[in-house]
């Protein structure tokens, strides 16, 4: 498969994942980010980071992406939710009704930290050369 032709998957799958996440949170967010629920908000912002990454490296493995790729499919995995969403963050109450409006800078919070994630995967699962003596 060509450089181009994965890149391209990655976006589509980045794409993918974030309606998928979006569209689930549209519908059951307040059952997680209720004020009151503060373990269940604790435990999402632990959980987003080992699971993106486990998402993403298998991207890589599914794909056949070689390690040298891996930065640049990372970026277009995050990309397509990035840009979408600097438009869901402003219209926070109007794309999810049903969650309270005063926890916006929560999920703001926890969709940032899932695209580091991303965007750090290549960087925490690399080789590490060996040495010469």
């Amino acid at each position: 498969m060509s450089v181009r032709k994965a890149l391209s998957l990655c976006a589509v799958l980045g794409f993918v994942v974030w309606l998928a996440i979006t569209v689930a949170f549209r519908f059951t967010g307040h059952l997680f980010f209720n004020p009151e629920n503060t373990g269940v908000i604790v435990g999402l912002f632990v959980g987003v980071v080992p699971v993106m990454m486990l998402l993403t490296f298998s991207i890589y493995l599914i794909l056949r992406i070689p390690p040298s790729g891996h930065s640049p499919a990372s970026i277009a995995i995050a990309l397509p939710g990035l840009l979408l969403d600097s438009a869901v963050f402003p219209l926070y109450s109007v794309v999810f009704p049903n969650v309270d409006p005063a926890t916006d800078g929560l999920y703001a919070g926890l969709a940032l930290l899932a695209y580091a994630s991303i965007l750090l995967t290549p960087y925490l699962f690399r080789k590490k050369k060996k040495k010469a003596i």
